[in-house]
């Protein structure tokens, strides 16, 4: 996302920013404004309101991670989706702010969100979010080499994806990865693979995905010293 650049919008029209970046700058400037807007929209009880301005901070928040803001956005965006009965909405925003706890290394409260994100994105059968929360979960789980959790979650989540989205590579590497750590060097190989194809279809026109193929070799290297130590 950021980095690219818009020189003209649809319509012919200039856009408003050269690039991304240019754009998360000005917005990163306006965040107290923005803020002072969400707080006062709550108070006035626009809670639909609050809850879409909430989301469409999210590439911000995931970008530039002003911690305080992320948090104190999302808390109202949450309460703010419940008193609209939107329970869509507010998994997206547990699974949001789970990621802020997750980046904070507060995993316990990471945990206690994107479980909740779970529990209703399964309710209301929202199969995106509940793959991305169970993701974090796996993230969570192997951060404590609980190496079984963790490969349940990012199995879950690889099983839950949306066929060919780009999140898909990022799920099967992290469960390879999981495998690797494991020492299941088969099921890592297999996933590490799958990935590497799934980024490959996706993006043909970057370069050659290597990171896959990286571990795919440091699991065979790893198969290889395994057993020869085990002679």
């Amino acid at each position: 996302m950021a980095g690219q650049s818009h020189g003209r919008r649809a319509g012919g029209r200039a856009a408003a920013y050269a690039s991304d970046v240019d754009a998360l700058d000005w917005l990163t400037g306006e965040l107290p404004n923005v803020l002072a807007v969400l707080e006062d929209a709550f108070l006035d009880r626009h809670y639909e309101l609050v809850w879409q301005l909430c989301e469409a901070l999210w590439e911000l928040m995931l970008y530039r991670r002003p911690f305080a803001e992320w948090l104190r956005s999302h808390e109202l965006g949450i309460i703010a989706a419940q008193r609209c009965s939107d329970p869509v909405a507010e998994s997206r925003l547990h699974y949001q702010l789970g990621r802020a706890h997750l980046d904070l290394d507060q995993q316990d409260l990471a945990a206690r969100e994107n479980q909740l994100a779970v529990d209703l994105a399964q309710a209301a059968g929202d199969r995106r979010t509940e793959s991305a929360a169970l993701e974090q979960l796996g993230r969570i789980a192997q951060a404590r080499n609980d190496l079984d959790t963790a490969i349940e979650c990012f199995t879950a989540s690889c099983t839950s994806k949306r066929p060919r989205h780009p999140a898909g590579c990022s799920r099967d590497r992290r469960l390879g990865d999981a495998y690797v750590h494991a020492g299941r060097y088969d099921d890592a190989e297999l996933h590490l693979i799958i990935a590497q194809q799934m980024f490959a279809e996706l993006a043909p026109k970057r370069t050659k995905p290597e990171r896959p193929s990286a571990w795919r070799a440091s699991t065979r290297t790893d198969s290889g010293s395994t057993s020869r130590s085990s002679d």
